[in-house]
């Protein structure tokens, strides 16, 4: 249940080794399952309508092509921003963050991240004092 990033695909030319949850796992077996036979079984995960690789080209082409039909602009490293950001607002760590990302630098993450006010607000209901507060009422 993980997936690993060779240092030829990774934009950092760093390899690096990711957890995959069980649902993603059973998303990426679905996908695979609903693949034309006569494919076999040499072919990417992440594939176009024909079982050839998708190379970065042809992802941002869909993408461009799905955000004009959605009425938006949409971009690949969009995505990669947008999971960021989710990823710390699910309780993910910042430095968790990082490794998946590729990152070397937390300066580098954090131009990934651009919390908002609400964020924050709720960022700081993991506050220290919570435990403490916590562990006070239990004493009495």
């Amino acid at each position: 249940m993980e997936v690993t990033i060779d240092a030829a695909s990774a934009k950092t030319r760093t390899s690096r080794t990711l957890p995959l949850s069980p649902v993603t796992v059973e998303v990426v077996k679905n996908l695979v399952a609903k693949r034309h036979p006569s494919w076999g079984e040499n072919v990417p995960v992440f594939c176009t309508e024909n079982g050839t690789a998708l190379t970065r080209f042809v992802w941002w082409k869909r993408l461009d092509t799905y955000g004009k039909e959605l009425g938006v602009k949409i971009r690949p490293y969009d995505l990669r921003h947008s999971f960021a950001l989710n990823y710390l607002r699910q309780g993910g760590n910042a430095f968790g963050l990082q490794r998946t990302l590729g990152h070397s630098s937390m300066a580098m993450t954090r131009r990934y991240v651009n919390l908002t006010q609400l964020d924050l607000k709720q960022l700081h209901s993991a506050s220290p004092l919570n435990r403490l507060l916590t562990r006070a009422s239990r004493v009495r």
